[in-house]
């Protein structure tokens, strides 16, 4: 009977009935806030807010740890009044540290995840996907700098003094890390220059290296090749390397030689015109731009003509297909002149005495 005496009288005390009541406002807020939520967000996910869809998402679970966090820690220092002032301070540092670090994932979820709706819903086929990918990095390290100084002015450390001390050795920390100061600076080039995008096709003739750009990093970029092999490339690399970037090619060049023989010599001019009214009636070919068709050297075994245009065509497959389509309608019109291919031939000339005298 007094154990159970002993419960009620604590039961009814004020500072208990505060803690009781903190932690059911607690639990109704989070039970509200889950509900709210997933209303709000069967909504969102059927329009193109992007910009509310990714806050929305960010901001649920960071929110529901904070309340939570505000509730327990209220509650249990009302719950006994005999706290030191140590105590006490050690729950506010918790709820300060609590509120800088969920604000700071907030932020961090939000810029992530705006980044993928983004991207993911195109709602722009011309969107600069390598802006969007700088714009997200750069804000990402402004998180960071302000949740580190927010930490520092909460441990009661001089934000100047940090400042003045981060400029002071900041040249210890140069020579230390020069190679990864060098990557980021060389991303910086790159986001500026913008010798190449996101999803562009380079190739590095220096590296011999080519493929499909994936990911532009502050230290490396990532290069998917032909053969699906990642290939991670420091950035610093690039400020002297040459870069030949394929997808901004504005035509690509057909060209092709023709090797007859020395014995068609009289079919060529006919060969000649057939071949450039097959160039000017391709729909491919850039008629803007020169179309030659030309004897252009007269070989040891052979007559060899060039066959030069540029097509409209940039990507590669299109190009092989009318490429292989052009070569078949040369080849045709080579066999309907009735001219031949030449070949590499030797002729030996032997003396025919010298070689009876021998045989004798």
């Amino acid at each position: 009977m007094k154990t159970l005496q002993s419960i009620y009288f604590f039961l009814l005390q004020s500072c208990v009935i505060k803690a009781c009541v903190v932690l059911m406002l607690t639990g109704l807020l989070c039970f509200i806030l889950r509900i709210l939520y997933k209303k709000r967000v069967h909504y969102f996910n059927q329009t193109p807010h992007f910009l509310s869809s990714a806050l929305l998402k960010a901001l649920y679970k960071p929110l529901l740890i904070f309340v939570t966090v505000m509730g327990v820690t209220y509650a249990f220092e009302w719950l006994c009044l005999v706290w030191t002032v140590e105590s006490i301070s050690l729950f506010r540092l918790t709820r300060h540290l609590f509120f800088i670090a969920l604000f700071a994932k907030v932020w961090w979820d939000f810029v992530s995840l705006y980044k993928e709706v983004f991207l993911s819903r195109k709602v722009d086929k011309k969107v600069d996907r390598t802006l969007i990918h700088a714009l997200n990095q750069i804000a990402k390290i402004t998180i960071i700098i302000i949740t580190t100084l927010s930490l520092f002015q909460l441990f009661g450390l001089s934000i100047a003094g940090v400042l003045a001390f981060g400029g002071m050795g900041g040249i210890v920390i140069g020579f230390a890390a020069k190679d990864l100061l060098a990557n980021v600076f060389g991303s910086l080039m790159l986001f500026l220059d913008r010798p190449f995008v996101i999803g562009d096709q380079i190739a590095l003739s220096a590296l011999k290296v080519e493929g499909q750009v994936k990911t532009i990093g502050w230290r490396v970029c990532e290069i998917i090749t032909a053969e699906g092999r990642p290939t991670y490339i420091p950035n610093a690399l690039f400020s002297n390397l040459v870069v030949e970037n394929r997808s901004r090619m504005k035509s690509r060049r057909f060209s092709c030689c023709i090797n007859l023989r020395y014995q068609d010599l009289a079919k060529i001019p006919p060969i000649l015109e057939e071949i450039e009214v097959i160039l000017k009636e391709n729909p491919a070919i850039d008629k803007t731009r020169s179309i030659t068709v030309n004897l252009n050297e007269l070989a040891h075994s052979s007559l060899n003509i060039s066959v030069s245009a540029y097509t409209n065509l940039v990507d590669s497959a299109d190009f092989l297909e009318m490429q292989q389509a052009l070569y078949l309608e040369m080849l045709g019109c080579v066999n309907r002149h009735g001219a031949k291919w030449a070949f590499q031939t030797n002729t030996v000339c032997l003396n025919s005495e010298a070689l009876e005298t021998s045989i004798k």
